[in-house]
């Protein structure tokens, strides 16, 4: 099954619609430069709408630039690290995201600065 996805990029200052194969776990974690994909609910941005976040789950060790991060009082705290795919939840199954989706994710991006560089992240809660 195909999905379609915002694709996070690592050291990006921008992000994606792409359409990834869903067969099984190694089709997502090939398209986000992982060994392993884990799969997680957050909510994002101003009217935290729940969404799936594919991310690589060893990008800490790998120290992966971060591309999703919760925004405190005192500072940004990194949430997510390397590549990451943003879809629905059907219940059963994953679920692509719709146009509506995609631009209130675009809204939802914020530009980080990370080792002198600006980056793309998408601001989730914890």
């Amino acid at each position: 099954m195909k999905l379609t996805v915002l694709h996070v990029r690592e050291r990006k200052e921008h992000c994606s619609l792409v359409s990834v194969e869903t067969v099984d776990d190694d089709h997502l974690a090939e398209a986000i430069g992982a060994d392993y994909a884990e799969l997680y609910h957050r909510r994002v941005g101003k009217e935290r709408k729940e969404y799936v976040i594919i991310c690589d789950e060893i990008g800490r060790i790998r120290e992966r630039a971060p591309t999703a991060i919760v925004r405190t009082a005192e500072m940004p705290v990194v949430s997510f690290v390397g590549d990451i795919l943003v879809c629905k939840d059907s219940g059963d199954d994953l679920a692509s995201i719709t146009a509506e989706d995609a631009a209130y994710l675009l809204t939802s991006m914020i530009v980080c600065t990370y080792k002198g560089a600006q980056i793309a992240c998408l601001e989730v809660d914890r």
